[in-house]
Parts: C-alpha cells; sequence; structure tokens
C-alpha cells in the first residue's frame, strides 16, 4: 500500500483573510489609559518603563498600567483570554515589548493581533532582526497592518542609557502608530551613544 504525501509552499499565500486594522487611540478630553504588556524577555519591563517618561510629555496626563506574562517561559506563548479581556477593559492602547527571538515575536504579535481584535490600539515592539517574521505573523493572522515599531538589536542586555535614549527617540513614532497606526523604522538607531545622547 502506498504512502501519499502533500506537498504545502512555505512561501505561498495565506489562506486566512485579511481584515483591517479599525483601533485608534483618541486624544481627547479625557487622558490616556496607557497599557504597558511585557512579554518578559530581557530588559522588556525596564524599556516600557523607560518609554513611559517621554511618552508623559507627549501624552499629558496619561496614565501608565504595567502587564505582564507572569514567568518568562510564557513569553513565547499567546496571553490567556482573561489578561487580554483584563487590558482591553482597562485601556485605551497598550504597547508590547518586545519581539527579540523568534519563538517571543510570535507571542508579541499573536498578542497584538488578539487586542486589535477587542477593539484596543496596539504597537507592537520588534527588533530587526525579526521583521520578516513579524511581518508574516501578521498576515498569516489576518491583520497585515496591525502597526510595528521596528528597533536595532539588540535591545536586550544594553546598558540603561541606551534604553533611556532609545525609548526617547522612538516615543514620537509610538504616539503615531497608536494614533494614526503608522508603523514606523528604528532600527538604524545608533548601537554606540554619541555623548550628548548619553547624558540625556
Amino acid at each position: 500500500m502506498g504512502t501519499n504525501f502533500e506537498y504545502h509552499d512555505p512561501y505561498a499565500e495565506p489562506g486566512a483573510p485579511v481584515d483591517p486594522y479599525l483601533p485608534r487611540l483618541k486624544r481627547g478630553s479625557s487622558p490616556s489609559r496607557i497599557g504597558l504588556f511585557a512579554n518578559l524577555f530581557t530588559d522588556s519591563v525596564a524599556f516600557l518603563d523607560d518609554l513611559s517618561a517621554p511618552l508623559a510629555q507627549l501624552l499629558p496626563g496619561a496614565t501608565f498600567q504595567p502587564y505582564d506574562k507572569q514567568f518568562v517561559r510564557n513569553m513565547s506563548v499567546p496571553a490567556s483570554a482573561e489578561l487580554v479581556q483584563r487590558i482591553a477593559s482597562e485601556c485605551d492602547a497598550a504597547l508590547l515589548a518586545y519581539g527579540h527571538c523568534g519563538s517571543c515575536t510570535a507571542g508579541v504579535v499573536q498578542d497584538g493581533i488578539r487586542l486589535a481584535r477587542a477593539g484596543v490600539p496596539v504597537v507592537l515592539m520588534v527588533t530587526r532582526r525579526f521583521r520578516e517574521e513579524a511581518f508574516f505573523l501578521a498576515r498569516a493572522l489576518g491583520i497585515p497592518d496591525v502597526p510595528f515599531i521596528f528597533l536595532p538589536h539588540p535591545v536586550a542586555g544594553r546598558e540603561a542609557e541606551f534604553h533611556r535614549a532609545l525609548a526617547k527617540a522612538v516615543a514620537p513614532a509610538v504616539v503615531s502608530a497608536m494614533v494614526n497606526a503608522a508603523s514606523a523604522d528604528a532600527s538604524d538607531f545608533p548601537q554606540a551613544l554619541p555623548r550628548s545622547m548619553a547624558a540625556a
């Protein structure tokens, strides 16, 4: 009895239907509630915390609520439905950090797509090394236009001055992503900081 094999083209277009990315942060009279969702990859919590300072200057009155996946081993696993619903009910937008390896990029994109489907404006931060994987996953999950901010690689393990300078540099793009759904590429941010940036 012969064996039948079915071959699939790994480069074919995904079969999932494409949905538009609709959520937008509305800047109005009420202060924005921004969720800082760390996947617990090295320094993701610290980087999001550093990002809140320049964002507070760009979004006066905004409040920032940290969330995480509780255990490092969960960084590649999609967030629970309960956590997604909690963020959706408590926040006007959510920043997710960060895709820094293959599996954790998959986790960030899955979480971001699920939050977007729950109506939450999201910004997915991924390092440039995993840009193509991030785009592929967003398309495969049905919302290819979800906004990304692409960061230099590596971010993890860098000195605190680097994190603060990078956070300050990307903050305007993060606001634009929340408000206008505009992706941005900050991957050319200098790995060696000029003295003026390091002292800022």
